[in-house]
């Protein structure tokens, strides 16, 4: 009998589709990302695809770049199918260089000090160490770096809390890739990013 192979397939805009393929036949299923989560912990899979789009979305601008016109971006979140979705995003422009990832805060700290990036992409809740308190420390070590939080948290205390630990910018982990992509610009030029979907959450 032959084993069924697993696929679970990354679009740009984190759309996850979960295949089953039998000899003959497929089973495809757009799933969320908890669910996904879920199957990462129980489930064994042959395949994990991540697809960027067939155009660049962004175009570099001159007074964000470093010297060898690559934004250096560490990106942090504890979930390996969000962090593969972002460098599939990310990747494809050539305004940016994905130079590390990270699983917790810890290592978000650890990584900057070692890779110096200009952008880092952090998630709020991981293991160890949460990204309010990384964003914290990092801040305080190497304050020029620009942090944008990017997280399933839409209520207003996040919110806050976030920039109050430093954060330049802030998108929930449903925005769209344009909205992503608006935010990570608007905060490399100076400006506090924020995705104005955010709405409060219900208690």
């Amino acid at each position: 009998m032959n084993t069924p192979l697993k696929i679970l397939h990354i679009d740009p805009d984190f759309k996850i589709t979960y295949f089953i393929k039998n000899p003959g036949s497929i089973i495809r299923s757009l799933i969320s990302l908890e669910q996904a989560v879920q199957l990462l912990k129980t489930e064994e899979f042959d395949l994990i695809l991540s697809e960027p789009h067939n155009k660049a979305i962004m175009k570099p601008q001159a007074d964000s770049l470093t010297v060898d016109n690559k934004v250096r971006v560490l990106i942090v979140d504890d979930n390996p199918i969000l962090r593969e979705g972002l460098k599939s995003v990310l990747s494809y422009s050539p305004t940016f260089d994905i130079v590390g990832e990270a699983a917790d805060g810890l290592e978000a700290i650890d990584y900057t000090g070692k890779f110096h990036p200009d952008l880092v992409l952090m998630d709020l809740s991981m293991p160890r160490m949460d990204g309010l308190a990384a964003t914290e420390e990092i801040k305080k070590q190497w304050p020029g770096t620009k942090i944008l939080v990017f997280t399933i948290h839409k209520s207003p205390e996040y919110q806050a809390a976030a920039f109050n630990a430093g954060a330049n910018g802030y998108v929930s982990k449903d925005s769209s890739r344009v909205e992503l992509i608006q935010t990570i610009q608007d905060i490399l030029q100076g400006k506090q990013g924020l995705h104005t979907g955010l709405v409060e959450e219900a208690p």
